[in-house]
């Protein structure tokens, strides 16, 4: 991108309407008079990979990345980055001389957030469950591992993705059938929902947090 031109980035997913990622990203270019736009942009699964490849031609630097595009976006990328590789899934992707290229900020992001607002939440010998299978729980679980948790609990609507997650992470991981969510996490120190449920749009997140 030639110095000076107006840079773009966008979020992408499937759905989209609900990011805030425009409003905090539209502040901080505000802020320091960066002289770029990011915007959300609707991506179906099928259309994803021809979309990456198309940034350039459409004036993108890069993009995030969201549900349900992680995994697909780390396979599509020719430059993948340790924290990418180790979670198997990437939110942040530009383009490089050498073409796609990946990083995955979702741990970091996470953890701190979670160390900041909750320093007493996470005791590392308590139990946390994670529900959702795809690459924001990918990314949650190695946190959680890299801090020293011995016992996630997986709970996914899809038994085949829960099984593949923790066949990659190992035997800290384990997995048990989505009815069982709420009875097999009352003793988690830290309960997170990554996937679309209870989302604008989408059908509400059906669990009791009482029972926690």
């Amino acid at each position: 991108m030639k110095p000076g031109k107006l840079k773009r980035a966008c979020v992408i997913g499937w759905p989209i309407a609900h990011s805030r990622s425009p409003l905090i990203h539209g502040y901080w270019l505000k802020k320091y008079g960066i002289d770029g736009s990011y915007t959300k942009e609707a991506v179906r699964p099928e259309d994803l990979e021809a979309f990456l490849r198309a940034l350039t031609a459409n004036a993108f630097a890069g993009c995030n990345v969201t549900v349900p595009h992680k995994e697909a976006a780390y396979a599509a990328a020719a430059l993948k980055d340790n924290s990418a590789v180790a979670i198997g899934a990437a939110n942040t992707v530009w383009v490089d001389a050498g073409g796609l290229a990946c990083s995955n900020t979702d741990t970091y992001g996470f953890m701190t957030h979670l160390a900041i607002s909750a320093p007493d939440g996470f005791k590392r010998d308590s139990p946390i469950s994670v529900l959702g299978a795809g690459g924001a729980a990918r990314a949650i679980v190695y946190g959680f591992l890299q801090a020293g948790c011995g016992d996630l609990r997986i709970f996914n609507r899809s038994r085949a993705r829960s099984d593949q997650l923790a066949k990659d992470f190992g035997p800290q991981v384990r997995v048990f059938d989505w009815d069982k969510r709420e009875l097999a996490s009352k003793d988690s120190s830290v309960l997170v929902n990554t996937t679309v449920l209870g989302m604008r749009g989408q059908p509400p997140l059906d669990f009791d947090v009482a029972k926690l």
